[in-house]
């Protein structure tokens, strides 16, 4: 089951839906602490560039072509998820 987040503020709530995708019947307390560690080391690194890359790179006075580039990121997290399954079936 996808862990739906509670507070869409909290970057935590992200993260357990993140697990619940990525490593499904598992919750991130029933990880090895280790695993946890590094998983979230890297969820939260990869939240934190993407955010600077918008607040440094994002065109704020273009819409359309902001949107167009967040549609593009969001086309190619698919991809490579899709790409994934499918290496993993």
């Amino acid at each position: 089951m996808i862990y739906a987040p509670k507070d869409y503020n909290k970057i935590e709530e992200h993260f357990k839906q993140y697990v619940s995708v990525s490593y499904p019947g598992i919750k991130p307390e029933d990880l090895p602490e280790i695993q946890l560690n590094a998983i979230k080391d890297a969820f939260y690194g990869a939240w934190g560039q993407c955010l600077l890359n918008q607040r440094d790179n994002m065109p704020l006075e273009d819409e359309e072509k902001a949107v167009s580039i967040l549609e593009n990121f969001i086309k190619q997290v698919s991809d490579y998820y899709t790409a994934r399954a499918g290496r993993n079936q």
